[in-house]
């Protein structure tokens, strides 16, 4: 879509192209679609020139067969990668992954947010009752008349 007149009709020219199509706002609302992207059940079963889909950590091996099968020319993967993460990794990661596992693998996720905060929270506390037991110890030694080189 190139341009949209004030009466609602649009001129559509295809990519790569010189000639262009006008045509009137009914037909545009019937018949003309914006899609840069679609979800994968909106195109499961289409075939059009040039697909892709989208490959994050929630993506499944569903999804991602669906998306990369559209295109009848090319299909594009855009892979989106945590940081230091490979987008590699992403894409085989995807396609190990069932839908059905995303809850699980979120509650897994979660779990080990949590082990870690506990294990950091513990070892803050270790160091806390070492320096507390260091401190007493030097008052200990300090009231029996001792010096530091003990």
């Amino acid at each position: 879509m190139t341009a949209i007149h004030r009466d609602g009709s649009v001129v559509l020219t295809r990519q790569g192209a010189s000639r262009t199509v006008e045509v009137s706002r009914d037909y545009a609302r019937s018949n003309v679609e914006l899609g840069y992207f679609s979800t994968v059940h909106a195109v499961q079963g289409r075939t059009v020139e040039r697909g892709g889909t989208l490959v994050d950590e929630n993506a499944g091996f569903r999804s991602v067969y669906v998306g990369m099968t559209r295109g009848r020319d090319v299909n594009r993967a855009y892979v989106i990668a945590p940081d230091k993460v490979d987008g590699r990794d992403v894409v085989e990661r995807a396609m190990l992954r069932d839908r059905a596992d995303l809850g699980v693998l979120a509650q897994r996720r979660t779990l080990e947010e949590v082990a870690r905060r506990r294990e950091a929270l513990e070892r803050r506390q270790r160091s806390r009752s070492l320096n507390a037991l260091e401190r007493a110890r030097a008052r200990e030694l300090g009231d029996l008349g001792h010096g530091r080189d003990l």
